[in-house]
């Protein structure tokens, strides 16, 4: 387009193994929540939210594979002067971790695309 501004959307994901030696991701992006959603998984649906001081983040689950449960998805779009950014978090850690990384995020500034 004539901005210069990417038509794609674009995404960042970094990911840590947790004290109790879980996995956890976070993943910036400048897509929808929808998109984000089913670029990590399609059959996710919508299950609730949790409030991490003060910002509500929207809780994704769904059916899993091979029997076992599909790891939850927490998404909120944060915004800065730097403009708005879609963030979800994923893995096996639990709820306590998934709060923990959701609040650090919350404080710093989302990455600048390019």
């Amino acid at each position: 387009p004539a901005t210069g501004r990417q038509t794609r959307a674009v995404s960042s994901t970094v990911g840590y193994i947790t004290p109790t030696g879980m996995y956890i991701g976070l993943t910036q992006s400048d897509a929808d929540e929808d998109k984000l959603i089913a670029s990590i998984d399609a059959d996710l649906y919508p299950a609730g939210t949790q409030n991490v001081d003060g910002v509500t983040w929207v809780v994704y689950d769904g059916a899993g594979k091979d029997g076992k449960p599909a790891e939850p998805v927490w998404t909120t779009r944060l915004t800065s002067a730097r403009g708005p950014a879609q963030i979800a978090i994923t893995g096996a850690a639990g709820t306590a971790e998934y709060r923990t990384l959701g609040a650090a995020t919350q404080t710093a500034s989302p990455l600048t695309a390019k």
